[in-house]
């Protein structure tokens, strides 16, 4: 789901105003370079993407997600 860019500077400017001053978690499925899909030409991406990475520990999961893997048993116990 793409964002306008009003829509990005509303988050850039949360991720601002938290900056330096308390932490922020933010889970997703894409890598920091794919963020200009989420955010078409928005200027900002950039400088969010300094600002979250700034003091950041960056934890990698791989594997199946948890939603993904109750569909396919959902679908295999249908099935069955």
């Amino acid at each position: 789901m793409a964002f306008d860019c009003k829509a990005a500077d509303f988050v850039f400017e949360i991720v601002n105003r938290r900056y330096e001053k308390g932490s922020i978690i933010i889970t997703t499925n894409l890598a920091f370079k794919e963020w200009g899909q989420i955010f078409p030409g928005a200027p900002c991406v950039t400088a969010m993407i300094d600002r979250l990475t700034h003091h950041a520990r960056i934890i990698k999961v791989d594997g199946d997600s948890y939603r993904l893997r109750e569909s396919r048993r959902g679908k295999e116990k249908a099935n069955a």
